[in-house]
């Protein structure tokens, strides 16, 4: 299973921590993102990750090979 099936399977199911580089300002942007509820189709052949940012309200394009590090919030509870 690749990297990002496990990120994106895990928005699927709710909420997830992740922690990635900003490729527009190169800062460190962690948060709580999720796509559960959300009817998006995710294009396989891209390295780009859209997903709803639960503190800003807003989507967030994130590039897989940028992720830090990311949380499966549901499967710790």
């Amino acid at each position: 299973m690749s990297f990002i099936k496990n990120v994106v399977d895990a928005l699927n199911m709710g909420e997830v921590m992740i922690e990635f580089t900003s490729l527009n300002s190169g800062r460190t942007i962690k948060g709580n993102y999720t796509l559960k509820g959300r009817n998006i189709g995710l294009n396989p052949n891209t390295e780009v990750i859209v997903a709803w940012d639960l503190e800003n309200k807003k989507w967030q394009d994130i590039k897989a090979d940028t992720i830090t590090y990311y949380v499966n919030r549901e499967a710790m509870s």
